[in-house]
């Protein structure tokens, strides 16, 4: 996994106290702002960090005369865990001055392209391979989840933490969270869930229940392999069923 790059600027003006912050990975970013956005919510007006917006996975805007980004990792107390779990992976540059004054450093430099689908609760995902991006999640007919190369699902998912789907409405999902997956098809009149069945199969169903955010990224869920009758290489073909392993599974992503 790549190194993952934001900006962050006062919102006083264009020119002073902008800074870039460097996340070891994409899931050290959203845990980032996850603890703060949480910590905002517990404390009501906002708290220590109530300053702090994000305007978008890669801009922030905060309020210098309150704080500075580097106050989220520099003088996070101990109630604050989260943060403080991640100050070994998180870089937050100096503060810049457009104009270079003061020593400063002068304009940002350009950050890295980095597509991004932003994983909030309540968002509407396709579920894609990383190896074969042609390869998606799909129903079938008889309610088991397939892999297919020429179609693709859409997915409801949100955060199952004892508040309602409304309430974690645009929080950001992060790998510790359980979640709620559910179908998105039209006419549909019964609401289906991704369930794991005894042998291990994914299927959708009326009855709800809880999965890891995680095991969608961490390699738990593979599209069963069909053995090459000629000896050579198994294949995943069109139409394989999805299953969860244990170990040795495939990585998928979400996609808008």
């Amino acid at each position: 996994m790549s190194l993952f790059y934001a900006y962050a600027r006062s919102m006083h003006n264009h020119w002073e106290a902008r800074v870039t912050i460097i996340f070891a990975t994409r899931e050290h970013a959203d845990r980032w702002w996850r603890a703060i956005a949480d910590l905002q919510t517990s404390n009501g007006s906002g708290g220590t960090y109530g300053h702090i917006k994000r305007i978008s996975p890669q801009f922030y805007t905060y309020d210098y005369t309150k704080g500075t980004i580097s106050d989220t990792i520099i003088k996070a107390k101990n109630t604050d865990k989260a943060l403080l779990a991640l100050s070994d992976f998180i870089i937050i540059s100096a503060n810049t001055n457009l104009y270079g004054f003061g020593g400063s450093q002068g304009p940002f430099d350009i950050l890295p392209s980095q597509p991004i689908v932003d994983r909030v609760s309540g968002g509407i995902f396709s579920i894609q391979s990383k190896l074969d991006r042609t390869a998606f999640w799909y129903e079938a007919d008889d309610g088991h989840v397939h892999m297919s190369n020429t179609e693709r699902a859409k997915f409801c998912i949100w955060i199952a933490d004892g508040n309602s789907k409304e309430e974690n409405h645009g929080r950001i999902m992060v790998p510790s969270d359980e979640i709620y997956v559910t179908l998105l098809k039209a006419n549909s009149g019964t609401t289906r869930y991704l369930v794991i069945t005894d042998d291990a199969q994914v299927v959708l169903s009326a009855r709800r229940s809880k999965l890891s955010f995680r095991d969608f990224f961490g390699g738990y869920y593979t599209a069963n392999v069909l053995e090459n009758s000629g000896g050579g290489k198994p294949s995943k073909p069109e139409g394989a069923s999805i299953y969860f392993a244990e170990s040795g599974g495939d990585q998928w992503e979400l996609i808008n």
